[in-house]
């Protein structure tokens, strides 16, 4: 019998075990965690520098921050990353605004004096040698990280790439979902060659190969355009998520020169209510229109707002995005003191899957949904009819073949020029309307859940055999399948 899943070796740096720790659970694979080699899996992740006698002759090795035992390899500042073949490579950071969009970041240190780039040179993010994968930049460490900073995301205004617009917005220092990618290729490229089948619990709760994730921020309300909103959501059949601001006031203290009402008016009220009455989910976007870094007022504020959002909605929302996607730690504190699912941020990462952030210590206390910015951008490019319509094309296939959710963030009354709204174009492409969709709260409550299914899954007498304590869908060497019962058991062709 072969075990299928991962044997985690512990290291001494806490924050690399919590970040491969949530990569793992990200991924939905079977793993442990071990002090020591115990021979049980047939691949290893190491957070330390151990000796190869330390692991079996059949293992294969990922060696997290560690350099590999060749000459040559050069370490310098990031800048974007891509796959080729059997390695990934990692561009440096003359290359930062290449012409390529799309290709993820991870910034180390983004702009020197006055924005200028600093220079490095180009190295591998992986190497492979004698069954080993060197990872030397400790990409575990690194998605625990957090920060901010300035990332050129890619606007597709024109069709040649030369003429690419570019808008800055603030960001995560760390691309997170970038990392994910590169851990993701490497754990296959080692499954692969331990010859061991890649079974995993899927990211969504159907067979689907993404969901339609809506995310609409209300600062202002204009009632009349929120429920014309609203009603081209309804037209198609999809929920979304609005984002709404208590107070509509970028002031931050009463004493500021406004007096600002305990509650909206009555018609902006009324509009919320008939928003949460038609299934769409009310989320908190803060009492004013900022987020604060001291954590007593992030609490204070957030706390305000679910006082004020669930009286006029009859319950208190679920999850809060911040203002202007701003993260700071204060945010994951006031997320679990008020109890709420999930926080949305653009400034703790963006694009693709849910992830957890830190709380006092403890790396997997707040999940963090993330929404990606690229419609907000678009629109901010004032393109025409079709080049609004190309730019969402290229969006949604790049979604689907990262099966990534097709999440975005704009505001009601966000339009192109022109006869044709773009939340219609938004909706009625095809491989949108094919997809399942889900707010805010209902992809936060599956994600907890999927985290607390367990999966076990081995190859015996060339089958493999699937358990789970819960009906899920599962990934077995890129097949979906549903899993209804407690067993399944299928061939292991190839192996």
């Amino acid at each position: 019998m072969t075990w299928i899943g991962v044997e985690l070796v512990r290291g001494r740096s806490h924050e690399a075990v919590a970040g491969w720790r949530g990569f793992l659970l990200r991924e939905g694979l079977p793993f442990v965690e071990v002090d020591a080699p115990t021979g049980r899996s047939r691949v290893v992740v190491a957070l330390e520098n151990v000796s190869n006698t330390d692991f079996g002759t059949d293992s294969v090795v990922i060696l997290d921050g560690v350099s590999p035992p060749i000459a040559g390899l050069g370490c310098g500042f990031v800048s974007h990353v891509e796959t080729d073949g059997e390695r990934v490579r990692v561009g440096g950071i003359a290359e930062l605004y290449p012409a390529r969009p799309f290709w993820p970041a991870i910034f180390l240190q983004t702009f020197v004096d006055e924005g200028s780039p600093s220079a490095g040179r180009l190295y591998s993010a992986c190497v492979e040698q004698a069954g080993r994968f060197y990872l030397p930049l400790a990409l575990g460490e690194l998605l625990v990280a957090r920060g901010s900073g300035f990332h050129p995301y890619p606007l597709p205004g024109t069709d040649t790439a030369a003429e690419v617009e570019r808008v800055e917005i603030l960001l995560a220092a760390v691309d997170h979902n970038g990392i994910c990618r590169i851990l993701s290729k490497v754990l296959r490229l080692a499954f692969t060659k331990a010859n061991v089948p890649y079974v995993r619990k899927w990211y969504y709760p159907t067979v689907s190969s993404s969901i339609f994730l809506g995310r609409l921020d209300i600062d202002v309300v204009d009632a009349s355009i929120l429920m014309t909103t609203a009603s081209r959501f309804s037209a198609y059949g999809r929920r979304a998520t609005f984002f709404a601001n208590a107070s509509g006031e970028e002031e931050t203290e009463d004493s500021e020169g406004k007096r600002v009402p305990s509650l909206r008016c009555e018609t902006e009220g009324f509009a919320l209510a008939c928003l949460s009455d038609a299934g769409h989910e009310i989320a908190n976007h803060g009492y004013w229109h900022t987020v604060f870094s001291e954590r007593g007022r992030c609490i204070e504020d957030i706390g305000r707002a679910q006082t004020v959002l669930g009286s006029l909605c009859g319950s208190p929302p679920k999850g809060y995005g911040g203002p202007g996607g701003v993260w700071y730690p204060s945010v994951a504190e006031a997320v679990v003191e008020h109890g709420l699912s999930y926080s949305s941020e653009l400034g703790c990462g963006y694009d693709g899957l849910p992830f957890w952030t830190a709380h006092r210590g403890d790396c997997n206390a707040a999940l963090q949904i993330p929404v990606s910015p690229y419609l907000q951008c678009l629109l901010a490019g004032q393109p025409t009819i079709d080049q609004f319509r190309n730019g969402w094309s290229q969006f949604v296939r790049r979604c689907l073949a990262r099966n990534e959710p097709i999440s975005f963030i704009f505001h009601p009354g966000d339009f192109v020029d022109g006869d044709e709204p773009a939340i219609d174009i938004l909706l009625e492409y095809p491989d949108v309307r094919r997809l399942p969709d889900m707010t805010f709260h209902q992809f936060a409550q599956w994600w907890s859940r999927r985290d607390s299914i367990r999966i076990e899954a081995a190859v015996v007498n060339s089958k493999i055999q699937i358990r789970a304590d819960q009906s899920i869908p599962i990934e077995v060497n890129n097949d979906l399948m549903m899993m209804e019962g407690e067993l399944i058991t299928i061939p292991a062709t190839g192996l």
